[in-house]
């Protein structure tokens, strides 16, 4: 089991996932994610490769990877003050 995990990891890791990064002053860089620590995060784009900080980083989204649902049905979404609408997509 230990070797299942290494070699998992191992692949995870391998490939490095597309990222958008968007800075607290409205910057934003966009390339594949190097890294991830506690206080930066490494992006690569093209050749050149960015530490951002992360005290500094508003937003940070993997385009790929969005979350999709389709709605066969609407959805109503209701408020606490009574009101309510239906919605086709999330």
């Amino acid at each position: 089991m230990p070797v299942l995990f290494f070699v998992s990891m191992t692949t995870l890791l391998a490939v490095a996932p597309e990222v958008e990064v968007t800075s607290l002053s409205g910057a934003s860089a966009t390339g594949s994610l190097q890294s991830l620590n506690k206080t930066v995060a490494k992006v690569k784009a093209g050749q050149t490769e960015k530490d951002l900080p992360l005290s500094n980083i508003l937003n940070m989204r993997f385009p790929r990877h969005r979350f999709q649902r389709s709605l066969e049905l609407p959805v109503t979404v209701r408020l606490t003050d009574g009101s309510h609408f239906p919605i086709q997509s999330l």
